[in-house]
Parts: C-alpha cells; structure tokens; sequence
C-alpha cells in the first residue's frame, strides 16, 4: 500500500503539532512552588493561580502528555509495516531493523549521550567529580522514573523493543488479526502492570499494534477518517470522558479519553492540513530534532521570562506560551545553522530524515 499525497501531508503535519505538543508537556509551571532564578519569588498564593493551573492540567497534562505520543506509536507502527509483503519475509525485516538503527537506535544514543556528558560537565563545574561510570551508562536506558537520561526519549526506547518484536506482531495480526490491539487494549484501559524490564510497555505495544494492523490490512486510516462534522462527535465522547476522570478519579477513564482523543487530534489536524500548504520537510525535521534535545530549554526560559514580566496569573500565562515559542524558534534556527555548517553530522543526528 502506497500513501497519498495528502495522507503523508498529514502525517507530516501530525509529526510537526505532536512534537510541539512534547515542548508544551515539558514547558509546565510547577505555580507556587517551583523555584525562580535569583531572588525572585511567587507573588500570590495558590488560589489565585487557578485558572491558569486548570488550564494546564487540561491542555498540557491531559490532553498533550496524554494523547501526543500514543499518536506517535500509531504513526511509528502504521509506517513500519506500511509496504510490508503479503507473506512473512525476514529479508523484508532484517532491512527495517537496518533502517531504524539509522533513524531511531543512533539518535537515540547520541542524544542521551549528549545529556550525560552535559550533567557529568554541570556535576564538574558544581565541583562534582565523585561519578558512578554504571550510573551514567544506565542513562542510556533508564535513570530515575523509568526515564533515561534524556526524558523524552523513552518514548523512542519503547518504541525500539516493539520494533525488535515486529515480527511477533506481524504473525499475531496475521493470524488473529484485530484481537491482538484489541487485547492489548483492554489490558491497557484496566491498567495492567508493565513487564518488570523497563522500555515493555502495554501501551506502546498497543498503540504500535494498533496502528501495525491498519498497515498490514491494507488500510489508510488518515484517508478513511472523516474530517467534518464527526470531529465533533470524537471531541465531545474525549470531553465527557476527561469531565468523568475528573469527577471519579479513575485512571481507566483517563486511558478511555486517549481513544477518543486520538481519532479527534488525527481528524483535526487533517482537516486543517487540507486547507493550508503542505509542512515544509525543514520544518518537519527541525521538530524532531527539537523533541529530541529541548526538555531543560522551556524550563529555563519561562523563569528568565517571569524576571520582567512578575509572578502574576496573567504574566505566568504569557510566561507559559512565550516558554515554548522560543524554544521552537530557537531550535528551528539552531537545526538550521547546524545544517548548513555541519550536514552530514546533523542528518546523522536526526536520523537521515
């Protein structure tokens, strides 16, 4: 199966507004408590931050850290087996494990590589020498939190241990076609434990499932799903199911709000890809590389940001926005020096993308 033009300007979209999605997660205010630069301090209680800490919980915490990266999973599993032979092929694997150790496995270890040696060099500069070397190499796939050194990307470290089990995957659709996302649907939804080895997750193999099956049946789902109207219908089953999380506390209604939500974020953007000029790819490679390296950037800047702008509600907000505007600016500028001064480094970094 061979996408459309109009399908891969999607994806390309999808990619570009998930990523930014990532900056918004990690750009959060921890209001009230989260420790200013110099002697600045928090100029209310809080109370009166509470319409802004609504709003991030819903926007940033509920819906982006919620449904951006199952989206991903989605568009990784769905790509993976997009021209996958009618009948099992281990050549046809072996040149998919080869093609992800460029795009995924080497920007990976570049990147937590990168992070290491920036907290070994703070440690040092703080005066620092006393290092652990196995706590360092474990940066590489998990730190503290189930997190590897550079915390976005355990979402690419669970994504390589499903891709390594493709195979497994692609029998099981084969043979038992939707039961096997479906399974691992319910399993999820009802909160089963992750497997004790960290980077096998329920939900990755789910949503990688998931978006595998569409692939292997043949199935263009970005084509197949409607953009009018039915938008509407996936926002509002996305919105009573976040309003009953909310009310009951219950973590299977969180889950249950991520399937709607995915359909109703994959809908909207195609309907708005529709109607603009196709994502420039510059533009398409320099999110990645900014979800790869950005997660102590919008941090920073919001609390360089609060220095002239005060404490207040309405300058948090203007803090919160202005945080990750500029990181995506600055990244995108940042790719670009970088690409033009050194290119074959940087496509190696991005993963030849």
């Amino acid at each position: 199966m061979n996408l459309s033009d109009k399908s891969s300007n999607v994806i390309n979209a999808l990619k570009c507004i998930l990523c930014i999605g990532v900056v918004f997660v990690h750009g959060q205010i921890n209001v009230g408590e989260a420790q200013l630069l110099g002697t600045g301090s928090w100029s209310g209680q809080m109370a009166d931050y509470s319409h802004f800490t609504l709003f991030q919980e819903l926007f940033a915490n509920l819906f982006c850290d919620h449904v951006c990266v199952p989206i991903f999973f989605i568009l990784s599993g769905f790509l993976f087996f997009l021209k996958m032979p009618d009948a099992f092929d281990i050549k046809w694997f072996g040149k998919k494990y080869k093609s992800r150790v460029k795009s995924l496995l080497v920007p990976y270890l570049i990147a937590n590589a990168f992070f290491i040696i920036a907290m070994v060099a703070f440690d040092v500069y703080r005066g620092n020498t006393d290092f652990d070397l196995w706590n360092l190499l474990k940066g590489f796939w998990t730190k503290e939190g189930r997190l590897p050194a550079d915390p976005p990307l355990w979402f690419m470290r669970d994504l390589l241990v499903a891709i390594i089990f493709s195979p497994l995957i692609y029998i099981s659709i084969k043979w038992l076609s939707w039961f096997i996302p479906f399974l691992f649907g319910i399993w999820w939804i009802v909160g089963v434990p992750n497997a004790p080895v960290i980077g096998f997750s329920v939900q990755s193999f789910f949503f990688v499932s998931t978006g595998a099956w569409f692939a292997i049946k043949g199935i263009d789902f970005i084509e197949k799903l409607r953009s009018d109207w039915s938008i509407l219908i996936f926002w509002a089953v996305y919105v009573v199911c976040i309003y009953l999380y909310k009310h009951y506390d219950a973590e299977w209604l969180l889950r249950l709000s991520v399937i709607a939500g995915c359909p109703a974020m994959i809908a909207t953007i195609k309907l708005l890809a529709n109607l603009a000029k196709p994502c420039p790819h510059a533009f398409v490679v320099c999110t990645v590389f900014t979800y790869m390296y950005h997660y102590f950037v919008p941090q920073l800047l919001w609390r360089l940001l609060v220095i002239p702008l005060g404490t207040s509600e309405s300058s948090i907000f203007v803090a919160f926005f202005l945080g990750v505007a500029l990181t995506i600016v600055g990244f995108y500028f940042t790719y670009i020096l970088l690409n033009k001064l050194f290119p074959k480094i940087t496509s190696v970094i991005v993963g030849g993308r």
